[in-house]
């Protein structure tokens, strides 16, 4: 039985912002690195030897299908609405984010992740 007054406005956290602003970026940078994958077999080098060229032909493209891989991991903590198991997939997202570069950026999103505030925000206990 629901109550017989309306639920109060769910206000994001900050690091839910933050978060998205992450994601948005990490999501246009893996584009273009997409993008210059499965181009890198058609730029002519001049001091590519045989051998690497056909390094390139083959180890480009896969690296363009990693890159697409994790656009869709990146592309559905985009678009999913807070529910309980989005906080936990969004934890796991940004923990991938702390194997990359982008640590820098990832450590103060899970500091701010793990706090209740966020927690409630997505529905998970505190």
């Amino acid at each position: 039985m629901e109550p017989p007054y309306p639920a109060p406005p769910r206000v994001p956290p900050g690091v839910d912002k933050w978060f998205r602003i992450y994601m948005g970026v990490s999501f246009v940078l893996l584009i273009l690195l997409a993008i210059f994958c499965f181009a890198v077999p058609f730029i002519p080098f001049p001091d590519m030897t045989a051998d690497d060229k056909m390094t390139a032909k083959i180890m480009a493209p896969t690296y363009g299908v990693a890159m697409i891989i994790s656009m869709g991991i990146f592309g559905v903590s985009l678009f999913t609405k807070p529910k309980p198991w989005t906080w936990v997939y969004n934890l796991v997202v940004i923990c991938l984010g702390l194997t990359s570069c982008s640590m820098i950026f990832c450590i103060p999103l899970l500091i701010f992740w793990l706090k209740p505030e966020c927690k409630n925000y997505y529905g998970r206990p505190a």
